[in-house]
């Protein structure tokens, strides 16, 4: 049986750690978005998700945060990245190719 201790609870996230059958220290923060609830349901199970969710209540508190992906676009090459290819093409002049 695993030994689970809540250290912190507020509306918006938790700070628990377990000790395993192994003995092992395991430490987790979670955070009350949908994600985040979701990953506590899948570590803990539902008994453990129900007792939180008496603080948390029944929906997320915290928005999900928007990762924005880097533009596809490519960029236009530097002042450096031109003297690369420049030494570059140097070294293959250099060895005759």
């Amino acid at each position: 049986m695993e030994n689970i201790d809540i250290s912190e609870i507020t509306i918006n996230q938790l700070n628990l750690s377990k000790i395993d059958e192994q003995g092992n220290l395991w430490r987790r923060c979670y955070i009350n978005t949908p994600t985040g609830r979701q990953e506590l349901l899948a570590d803990f199970g539902e008994a453990v998700f129900i007792e939180v969710c008496k603080t948390w209540g029944e929906q997320a508190t915290v928005v999900e945060p928007i990762i924005e992906q880097e533009s596809e676009q490519p960029q236009e090459p530097t002042e450096f990245d031109y003297l690369i290819d420049l030494d570059y093409r140097i070294s293959l002049l250099e060895l005759g190719i």
